[in-house]
């Protein structure tokens, strides 16, 4: 796509020597501030023009689902970029987690709007935020199962208790919200695009076969059914939650867990573990896991939801699969380490064990 200037007809016996500046102007585009907008007017005033007539030609470019307003904006007005660019890291610096979503959500054309706090409930906070949590992954959790984690919960304070309540909830309301994205595809569908959507980060398309680019295509026709504002909403009610949750750890002193309670109480997705200060060794994926300290070992593989906060620690994260490590690969899973020197080993994509099933990697019939 090229530049065009803009001018009336007598200055077109001077686009040649506009053409040959245009190296110098966009080399001060892309290297100077904001201020410097002044030289480029400077530079354009022999010759009768100014820096409003810099733009690309977007009557020149085929629409294209997937091309964001911004970058339109961008080429339409190429001399913002830097204070584009400059306005983008200051936010995603000074806000927040959730807000941090909030607004990358914003700049995909997919604006979350609403609050993205959570209740708490007052009696059994950790345990009923359990319930709420299971129900959304389409299971129950037994007076059995709710009696066990209410006789280990209650060696918690109550204000510890609503704490981890917190973080569990914000999952609880992602998956709400994770369901809700998808639910306009069909199982077929779910199941095509997790065989398949893979593709879309390692595929060559200049050496595929037409076989690959039709799997590729039929992956980004059925993603447009997805609701990507579903998506956002439940990373960022997650992102807020967990750092809420973190906050309130810090506050009341978290290294009380180690001296108080320490336990593991397994789910079909994936276990519910407080850990101690002790180095620990975890070898699968937990559903919610908060640990104080020590040096602790994950080997982690692919679990469509997953939180783990580590407080403190030498820590090491080993993925044993594809999507293993924070990936959330169609879900959400998130890893908060606080503190010390951690290491993250991943493993070469789609050369392990992974989420995919591809003996559901055909196309859906309604697709």
């Amino acid at each position: 796509m090229r530049p065009t200037i803009n001018g009336n007809p007598h200055r077109r016996r001077k686009i040649g020597r506009v053409m040959s500046r245009l190296p110098f102007i966009f080399l001060v585009i892309l290297f100077t501030p904001l201020y410097s907008q002044q030289v480029i007017d400077e530079a354009l005033h022999p010759v009768g023009m100014s820096s409003n007539d810099i733009r690309f030609r977007v009557d020149k470019s085929s629409s294209d689902y997937y091309r964001l307003s911004v970058v339109d904006d961008v080429m339409e007005s190429p001399l913002s970029l830097f204070s584009l660019t400059e306005g983008m890291a200051h936010k995603l610096h000074s806000n927040t987690a959730g807000e941090d979503v909030v607004y990358l959500s914003s700049l995909l054309d997919r604006k979350v709007r609403g609050s993205c706090k959570v209740s708490i409930s007052r009696r059994r906070p950790f345990t009923n935020a359990l319930r709420m949590l299971y129900s959304g992954l389409g299971g129950s959790l037994s007076d059995d199962e709710a009696d066990y984690l209410w006789d280990e919960a209650h060696k918690l304070s109550i204000p510890l208790q609503k704490t981890l309540a917190v973080g569990v909830l914000g999952l609880a309301e992602a998956v709400r919200y994770r369901n809700l994205a998808f639910s306009s595809l069909t199982d077929d569908e779910v199941r095509f695009l997790k065989a398949n959507a893979h593709r879309l980060l390692i595929e060559d398309t200049t050496t595929a076969d037409e076989s690959e680019e039709f799997i590729t295509r039929q992956v980004l026709e059925i993603s447009k059914k997805i609701d990507y504002v579903s998506l956002f909403k439940g990373g960022a009610v997650l992102s807020s939650a967990v750092s809420r949750m973190v906050h309130r750890l810090e506050e009341q002193g978290i290294y009380d867990i180690a001296d108080t309670v320490s336990f593991r109480f397994p789910t079909p997705w994936g276990d519910i573990i407080l850990g101690n200060g002790g180095c620990s060794g975890y070898t699968d994926t937990p559903l919610f896991l908060v640990d104080v300290g020590g040096n602790d070992r994950y080997n982690l593989r692919w679990r469509p939801f997953s939180i783990i906060v580590d407080l403190s620690g030498n820590d090491r994260y080993t993925a044993t699969g594809d999507f293993s490590i924070a990936t959330g690969y169609f879900g959400y899973q998130l890893i908060m380490d606080k503190s010390g020197d951690d290491m993250y080993i991943g493993c070469l994509l789609y050369t392990s064990p992974s989420p995919r099933d591809l003996s559901t990697s055909r196309m859906p019939s309604s697709a």
